[in-house]
């Protein structure tokens, strides 16, 4: 479905440059926030998350090479080893910036990026898995949808199935989905996506302490 689309410059522009300041501050502000709170021995679900979460924003920019992306990346490595997991380094970027979005996809569906989800999956299980894809997809639910609102709704639909599968509370992640069904802006769904990054940290914190389930 993907391959069938031409990628242009349309997203080299100031407000996607601006989306990845954004995500910038608020997942280093979730990792620091989490390594402080965190406070009981398996921390696994919030590991998944804070790795899924930091390699997407670090493949968003590696990949469409629109800015450093060492600092997440090197954050979703250090959280890896945290709960055992590998991730290896990103392979090389595409000759071609405007092949940059399907590189990305091609990362997380069939490369290193889907390798992690399947070492999640033998180490703790299709939990782990399935929150890892949510978490790895989240931030590339702006960029498709605006592209095409059609490619949001598949990645919508994949957040959907992984998240009633390992049954996340539908307030954590229908705001999301809700935004993209009903052709919201961009700035309402890149905003979504921010406050669904946010909550589910501080519910897994939770879960890590054995205040929710």
């Amino acid at each position: 479905m993907f391959r069938r689309l031409t990628f242009g410059s349309r997203f080299v522009h100031a407000r996607f440059v601006a989306a990845l300041l954004m995500l910038a501050i608020g997942l280093t502000a979730a990792a620091s926030k989490a390594a402080a709170q965190a406070s009981k021995p398996d921390v696994s679900k919030l590991g998944t998350w804070l790795v899924g979460t930091q390699l997407g924003v670090a493949a968003i920019s590696y990949f469409r090479n629109t800015g450093p992306h060492e600092k997440f990346f090197d954050e979703a490595r250090s959280r890896a080893k945290e709960i055992g997991i590998t991730v290896k380094d990103f392979p090389p970027r595409p000759a071609k910036s405007s092949e940059g979005l399907i590189a990305l996809l091609e990362y997380f569906n069939k490369g290193d990026g889907a390798g992690i989800g399947a070492d999640l999956r033998r180490k703790y299980g299709a939990y782990h898995s399935s929150l890892y894809d949510v978490a790895a997809h989240l931030f590339q639910m702006p960029i498709f949808y605006d592209l095409d609102p059609q490619l949001g709704d598949k990645l919508s639909q994949s957040m959907r199935n992984n998240a009633t599968q390992i049954r996340l509370p539908e307030r954590l992640w229908k705001p999301v989905a809700d935004a993209i069904a009903q052709r919201k802006s961009f700035e309402v769904v890149r905003s979504a996506t921010g406050q669904m990054d946010k909550d589910m940290t501080e519910y897994l914190i939770k879960v890590a302490r054995g205040e929710e389930k």
